[in-house]
């Protein structure tokens, strides 16, 4: 997608006069169909059967790739589900090579649990091109799927100290979305001018 910073232009007595959505450039498919899927199939046999095994997902159809780079010094996993996509990335700030550190190790099993904790909670979608569907985890059964996913509680899969963390983040983000001057999808609405009764429009954009 383009990059932007304003999503609507509103005059001050609220008329729509130019939306992002529905106004702006649309995106545009860059790789045939076929070549995607391809892709989409490759990486989920890396994850299924190749070295990417360690960041399988309990039910949820995976796709991904490891990588180690010469003398240990970076390892990381890469890769995404219907849903979401995540990358991982270990090694040392100063350059300096890592105990044999590999992306199908530690990497592949710090994606699983991130990706194992954001899938709670949430309608499963399958990778397109996989005939098989992705079945719904146990826990995802058990836990009712709100109207956002940071408003459906989650069990824990994470150390206590993460867990933490992203709870206290979901609650910043629904403190946020529900605060004054902000749209339903969390952007903050941006009124210019700020007196009402001064000419003008209204730009609606993420701050």
């Amino acid at each position: 997608m383009e990059r932007h910073a304003v999503v609507e232009v509103r005059t001050t007595g609220g008329e729509l006069i130019w939306s992002f959505d529905r106004d702006g450039k649309k995106p545009e498919q860059v790789l045939p169909t076929q070549v995607a899927v391809d892709m989409v199939m490759m990486m989920n046999n890396a994850v299924e059967n190749g070295t990417g095994r360690r960041a399988q997902l309990d039910g949820i159809k995976a796709a991904g790739k490891t990588g180690t780079t010469s003398a240990w010094r970076d390892a990381w996993f890469m890769g995404y589900t219907g849903n979401f996509v995540c990358g991982v990335w270990l090694g040392n700030d100063d350059y300096t090579p890592t105990r044999n550190l590999t992306g199908g190790s530690l990497p592949a099993l710090t994606w699983h649990k991130v990706m194992a904790y954001a899938h709670q909670g949430v309608e499963i979608k399958p990778l397109p091109g996989l005939k098989e569907p992705a079945p719904k985890l146990e826990e995802v059964a058990q836990v009712p799927a709100g109207p956002s996913f940071i408003e459906t509680p989650r069990p824990v899969t994470l150390s206590p100290h993460t867990s933490e963390k992203l709870i206290l983040l979901e609650k910043l983000l629904r403190d946020t979305n529900s605060s004054r001057g902000t749209t339903k999808s969390g952007r903050r609405a941006l009124n210019w001018p700020p007196d009402s009764d001064q000419g003008g429009a209204t730009l609606r954009g993420i701050q």
